[in-house]
């Protein structure tokens, strides 16, 4: 056996297990992103049912209460972009004034200036807070509840 081939033997297991590591945020434990589940499915729903309602108590809640834009249906989704979560989990530090930072939250797209985001390990009392924060992620509004 030559050299090369023991350094090669001895090298190449090293390569390729480099190599097959897992490299997106998740695998290294640093995704802000939380993934779709009933949580996130729940919110969604919610939101849906208040931009589309036509109780005028809802209404008036959702429009003077809890400030939730009124956007298509069809533009609310859950977001999955670590760089946007990131970035709400900056604004949410912010809210604390830095007390607190949130390992990864729920984020929902609001048409192209609004996302809505959950941080589910921190609850007022039994309630989740829910945030509402614009396109330069300021807090514009949100609702806390079950």
């Amino acid at each position: 056996m030559t050299f090369f081939t023991k350094v090669l033997l001895c090298v190449a297991p090293i390569t390729i297990g480099l190599l097959t590591l897992p490299n997106s945020a998740v695998a290294r434990g640093s995704a802000k992103c939380r993934p779709a589940d009933a949580t996130s499915e729940r919110i969604i729903y919610g939101l849906k049912r208040d931009v589309t309602s036509q109780d005028p108590t809802v209404i008036w809640h959702r429009d003077n209460t809890y400030h939730i834009p009124v956007v298509p249906v069809n533009q609310i989704s859950l977001v999955t972009d670590e760089r946007i979560c990131s970035k709400v989990v900056e604004a949410y530090a912010a809210l604390a004034h830095g007390a607190y930072t949130p390992a990864r939250v729920y984020v929902i797209r609001m048409g192209s200036k609004y996302t809505v985001a959950l941080d589910p390990d921190t609850k007022a009392g039994e309630f989740n807070i829910v945030h509402i924060f614009d396109s330069k992620y300021v807090a514009i509004g949100g609702w806390v509840g079950g």
